[in-house]
């Protein structure tokens, strides 16, 4: 009352401070949010729309296919600069794998026959020839993906715990600043 009248304290300044940090945190989870809806969007973008397939193993005849129609199985030929379109096992060639979309790594990864191989990753240095032993949903790729879209679309405990508390502690400041 007594500031209503001009005498005493005001500690609005405290309730506004409050307030704008907890929409500041906010407007920062968001933009994280974001990024990482972003980056699940850049993730399905890598994957190549055709492969090479061979028409029988071993053969040299080769037909282009769309990714989504690789088997386990198949033999797909991979050039050298193009992106594996699978999680498979390398039965011929010798070649470096760029990994570094999918596992952090900066330096290609030196692969021979019978090494797997990740779909997504780029191979670097020579053709490959490629037994495809995952494809779709069941790739490493896919897996991340789901994972980070399972991140991005819950909201860890604490934060919801905190936003509780702060929705309360909100709430009597209010009362408590109306009724002074």
């Amino acid at each position: 009352v007594n500031a209503l009248r001009g005498h005493g304290e005001v500690y609005f300044d405290s309730v506004t401070m409050f307030v704008f940090l907890l929409l500041a945190g906010r407007y920062l989870e968001m933009l994280a949010r974001q990024r990482a809806v972003r980056g699940v969007e850049n993730l399905s973008q890598v994957m190549p729309a055709l492969a090479q397939r061979f028409t029988a193993w071993p053969a040299t005849q080769t037909e282009a296919v769309p990714v989504a129609r690789l088997a386990v199985g198949d033999h797909v030929v991979v050039a050298a600069g193009e992106v594996i379109p699978a999680d498979g096992r390398l039965v011929d060639g010798r070649s470096e794998v760029d990994e570094s979309l999918l596992t952090g790594e900066s330096k290609p990864q030196a692969r021979v026959a019978g090494d797997r191989v990740v779909g997504g990753s780029l191979n670097i240095v020579s053709p490959v020839v490629l037994q495809v032993e995952q494809v779709g949903e069941a790739t490493r790729l896919a897996a991340i993906r789901r994972l980070i879209g399972r991140a991005s679309a819950s909201r860890p405990e604490v934060v919801q715990f905190a936003d509780r508390i702060a929705l309360h502690f909100v709430s009597a400041l209010i009362v408590l600043a109306v009724v002074t």
